[in-house]
């Protein structure tokens, strides 16, 4: 098998993994409360291979960032995001909304169409902190610097995420 096809095997092995993690990091993860502060130490963290690190890299626990009423859930705050590949993301919403669609739009930071998304609403498992949440598979078509805004009734919140190309990998090559 060559070192190519090996390579996307464990990138499609790592997005499900990935994948899978943030749903038990969702379930597991106590109280990341409104102060935006991480799980407690010795709580569920990726490990090297989940994260698609190289095995000298730190683990770094699952985080919750924002500001309220939008906070948003991620395993590595971004950093394996790429073009045309699904990322899990999870939404709190603390302003007291509660449909069943929360709506999102991300634009290209250099001008282009914007993609409009719907983070669907999800039941939070074990002791989660107050707050609709809200899943979603991000998945933006070009490389490059984005925009996101997420709409919660009356209250917006805006960040920028960096969208790797497609099949980029953080596994160093061998020589």
């Amino acid at each position: 098998m060559s070192l190519l096809r090996v390579g996307r095997t464990l990138r499609l092995s790592s997005v499900v993994a990935l994948a899978l993690l943030g749903l038990a990091l969702l379930a597991a993860c106590g109280d990341g409360g409104e102060d935006g502060a991480q799980p407690p130490a010795g709580g569920p963290t990726a490990t090297e291979e989940e994260a698609g690190r190289t095995p000298d890299a730190a683990r770094t626990p699952a985080s919750e960032a924002g500001e309220a009423p939008v906070f948003w859930r991620t395993v590595d705050n971004f950093a394996s995001l790429r073009a045309g590949e699904g990322y899990k993301v999870v939404f709190r919403v603390t302003n007291g909304y509660e449909e069943e669609a929360l709506p999102i739009v991300a634009e290209p930071e250099g001008g282009g169409p914007e993609v409009e998304f719907e983070a669907s609403r999800v039941e939070p498992g074990g002791e989660e902190a107050p707050g609709s949440y809200y899943a979603m598979n991000l998945e933006l078509p070009e490389p490059g610097r984005w925009q996101i805004t997420v709409s919660a009734g009356d209250d917006e919140a805006t960040f920028t995420v960096e969208v790797k190309p497609a099949g980029q990998s953080d596994i160093p090559t061998p020589y």
